[in-house]
């Protein structure tokens, strides 16, 4: 059966059995989403497939949907004569993909009224009208722009709604300035970490309900003080007390800035040491490239991901020279994984060392498939004999017993001794380097 007809029997069958939620996750492309008849469809997950466009004849069937997700696509832009249509839709989500340099509002409108949520993250937007959604959009309660390259949210219109707005998320962007968010009193959550703010937006102070305020990896500069009135980036101590529900307030990673605590908030975020497993290579939690201070110190400059992309995207100091991102689903079997990238990675691992830039490896989805990275690298670096000489050369290098899954154990075995191609093609490189 072909893809196409395999979507057209999967609505068939939702209709049938009177379905409101349909998923559709199979690679599939622009073509295999054909135009329906109109369905009572109310939520629609079409994310982790292969669209390079919005699928806008095949929606035109979906008036009814309340939920839609295009996440995990390769969508490069917004149609502005799509999501409009959807006039009851309530949450769309399209992070993860390739949508920028931004989001053409020149046109009457280009989303639906009717959102409460919207998901922008993890794609290339550089310019972003902030002003103009939330006029459009003024039920949003919740927007998240992270994981972008966003250097401006200038608008050439006026700020007349985002009261509803909960949840603003800006963090991982370029973003120097805030514009002025002065309507949006019912903020509860603000992160704007990791970008290079200069100075703490004065309108922060107006949203009096603000219970958690992430600042952590900025330029914040001079010395924090609610009651302090030469402070950079405080104001006089009645703007302070009108935040009377905050409770988290993070301004870790900011070089310049020195803290005083506010009474009853947590300040600081705390962060996990890596573990050190050689010169320069490092094993740990990708939220360690948050903590600026602990990477300078440590000389990691690389970052090695495995993650589930059907999970949040980690966040990954935009600030280091590279990444290297595997993907990884729970369901996957560990044995393909470690076939189609351990070269491939032991190289680029080996390559940055070199060069004497530090390395931290890190997963997303479990310890035992980065420690399974990190032992084929010692086996072919150290040139060992078996897993197990791995296995306890790793122990005495952290000085504590590894825990792997057996399963992940045997796979490791399985590659290393049957596949001799594999094994023999690592020996000549490292041989040879």
């Amino acid at each position: 059966m072909s893809l196409r007809n395999w979507v057209v029997s999967k609505v068939e069958e939702a209709k049938e059995k009177r379905e409101t939620s349909l998923f559709l996750r199979k690679s599939l492309t622009n073509e295999d989403l054909t135009s329906m008849t109109s369905t009572e469809i109310e939520q629609l997950d079409l994310s982790l497939n292969q669209l390079i466009c919005v699928p806008s004849n095949f929606l035109r069937a979906f008036l009814s949907l309340t939920f839609l997700s295009l996440s995990y696509n390769r969508l490069e832009y917004i149609p502005y004569n799509v999501f409009p249509s959807l006039s009851v839709l309530q949450y769309l989500e399209l992070s993860s993909n390739f949508i920028g340099p931004s989001v053409d509002m020149h046109v009457d409108r280009v989303f639906p009224s009717s959102l409460i949520e919207l998901d922008l993250s993890n794609n290339l937007l550089m310019r972003f009208d902030l002003y103009r959604v939330l006029n459009d959009c003024s039920n949003l309660q919740k927007l998240s722009l992270a994981n972008n390259r966003l250097c401006s949210l200038d608008s050439s219109s006026r700020l007349q709604h985002g009261s509803n707005l909960r949840v603003l998320n800006l963090s991982s962007n370029s973003l120097i300035q805030i514009p002025p968010l002065s309507t949006c009193t019912q903020l509860l959550h603000l992160d704007i970490s990791i970008n290079r703010l200069l100075q703490l937006p004065a309108w922060i102070f107006s949203c009096e309900y603000l219970t958690k305020l992430h600042l952590e990896v900025n330029n914040l500069r001079g010395h924090f003080h609610p009651t302090d009135p030469l402070s950079l980036i405080s104001f006089d101590e009645d703007s302070w007390k009108r935040l009377r529900y905050l409770q988290e307030c993070f301004l870790n990673g900011n070089p310049y800035l020195s803290v005083n605590p506010l009474d009853g908030v947590k300040m600081e975020r705390s962060y996990e040491i890596p573990n050190k497993i050689s010169n320069y290579l490092y094993h740990g939690s990708s939220e360690t490239t948050l903590n600026r201070h602990l990477l300078k110190e440590l000389g990691i400059s690389s970052v090695v991901c495995l993650y589930n992309p059907y999970h949040r995207p980690p966040f990954v100091n935009m600030e280091l020279v590279s990444h290297y991102r595997i993907e990884i689903f729970d369901n996957t079997d560990g044995a393909d994984i470690l076939k189609k990238y351990l070269g491939s990675c032991c190289r680029w691992i080996d390559r940055t060392i070199k060069q004497r830039e530090g390395v931290l490896i890190c997963c997303e989805t479990g310890e035992s498939k980065s420690i399974s990275m990190i032992l084929a690298y010692l086996i072919f670096v150290h040139q060992l004999s078996s897993v197990e000489s791995g296995v306890l050369l790793l122990n005495r290098t952290i000085g504590k017993n590894v825990i792997i899954q057996d399963d992940f154990l045997s796979l490791l075995q399985d590659w290393f001794w049957k596949n001799e191609t594999l094994k023999e093609k690592f020996n000549r490189w490292f041989k040879f380097k």
